[in-house]
C-alpha cells in the first residue's frame, strides 16, 4: 500500500485497512497505522496573474504559475472553484511540471461574468487526478477576487501646438 502526503497539512493522521465481513455485514479492520506529517521541505505554491479584477464577458483566463512541485510530472490539473455559491469546474488538462518543479498554465473562471458581484472569490486549486475536485484535497491553491471595474479614464483634449 502507498500513501502520498503531498499537499496535506502537518499533523497526526491514522489509516486503516478494512474488509467487509459478508456474514456479519460489517467492516473488519485488518491493519491500522498512526503517523505524523511534519513541517519540512518545500511546499508547492501557486500564484495568479492577475489575482484580482473584473470578470470579462467571456470567462477571463488567468495565468497560473506553480512552484516547488514534484519535477518532471503530469499528475496535476487545475480547477477553479467559486466559493459562494459553491461551484466547481472540471479539472483541466494535466500541467507539465518542469525539471525545476515549476509550471505555467492558464485557467478559466467558469461562471464569472459582468453580473458577478465584487468580492466574489474563486479558489484556483492544483489537484491530483486521483480524486474529486474538493478544496480540502488541493495540493496548492491561490485565490482570485472579483473587483469592480475601474472607471474609464477621462479623455483629455490634445493641446494645441505652441504658437512661438
Amino acid at each position: 500500500m502507498e500513501f502520498d502526503s503531498l499537499g496535506r497539512p502537518p499533523g497526526a493522521y491514522s489509516m486503516a485497512i478494512s474488509r467487509r465481513n459478508a456474514q456479519a455485514d460489517a467492516l473488519q479492520t485488518i491493519a491500522q497505522v498512526a503517523f505524523t506529517i511534519s513541517v519540512g521541505g518545500t511546499v508547492p505554491t501557486l500564484t495568479l496573474e492577475p489575482d484580482r479584477g473584473a470578470c470579462a464577458v467571456q470567462s477571463p483566463a488567468l495565468v497560473v504559475r506553480g512552484h516547488s512541485f514534484p519535477p518532471n510530472t503530469t499528475a496535476f490539473g487545475l480547477a477553479a472553484i467559486q466559493m459562494e455559491p459553491y461551484r466547481a469546474s472540471p479539472v483541466g488538462a494535466p500541467v507539465r511540471v518542469a525539471a525545476d518543479g515549476t509550471f505555467v498554465s492558464t485557467v478559466f473562471l467558469t461562471g464569472c461574468g459582468p453580473t458577478t458581484p465584487a468580492g466574489t472569490r474563486f479558489q484556483i486549486n492544483a489537484v491530483r487526478f486521483d480524486g474529486p475536485i474538493d478544496p480540502r484535497r488541493a495540493v496548492a491553491s491561490a485565490t482570485f477576487v472579483v473587483a469592480p471595474s475601474a472607471a474609464p479614464l477621462p479623455i483629455l483634449p490634445t493641446p494645441s501646438p505652441d504658437p512661438r
